[in-house]
């Protein structure tokens, strides 16, 4: 029998893997204990993470249909967030509620543009998967101050999947630009 974690309680996870994309930036891969089906979720959704004491929500950066892992990015600022990065290792638990989603698509549109500037990049990185899953055209414009481009890789290959375009930029006139260019 699969186990199925609920959304409207406390669960707990445990830490299956870490990435380090940038030296401020982890992210990490969460599962059932039993390896069970997680609740899936829309892009755009978060899952509260108890950091030490304090809960912080951090965007999910997966497809969400029938996950067997929970993938968030978290930036080393702030009290939550330092403690996930000194606490968090493979084989920790981890206790959670989520996804919830106030953010959820208009999956009525065919065609997305997003917009990302920093750490912010991680609920665009579930959208751009969403896109290509469904087929839908993309455009993806992401801000970041070098060398915080802990997505702008798989950004970039989602992107040219879809077949759409992805212009990644680094000063906030170069955003401005962009913008004006395409709105």
């Amino acid at each position: 029998m699969t186990a199925t974690v609920p959304t409207s309680r406390v669960s707990t996870l445990v830490v299956t893997a870490v990435e380090q994309p940038t030296d401020r930036v982890r992210v990490l891969h969460l599962a059932a204990p039993d390896g069970g089906v997680l609740p899936g979720y829309s892009p755009g959704a978060n899952l509260q993470i108890n950091a030490g004491g304090k809960w912080n929500s951090y965007s999910l950066t997966g497809l969400g249909i029938a996950p067997s892992e929970y993938s968030v990015g978290v930036l080393d600022q702030g009290r939550g967030s330092r403690w996930i990065h000194g606490n968090l290792a493979v084989g920790s638990e981890v206790e959670v509620r989520g996804p919830e989603n106030a953010f959820a698509p208009d999956l009525s549109g065919r065609r997305v543009f997003l917009v990302a500037g920093g750490i912010g990049v991680t609920p665009i990185v579930a959208y751009a998967r969403a896109a290509v899953f469904h087929g839908w055209d993309l455009e993806v414009v992401y801000s970041h101050s070098a060398p915080e481009d802990a997505f702008a890789a798989e950004l970039r290959e989602l992107t040219t999947t879809a077949g759409g375009r992805f212009t990644e930029v680094g000063h906030r006139d170069e955003l401005t630009a962009v913008l004006t260019d395409r709105l």
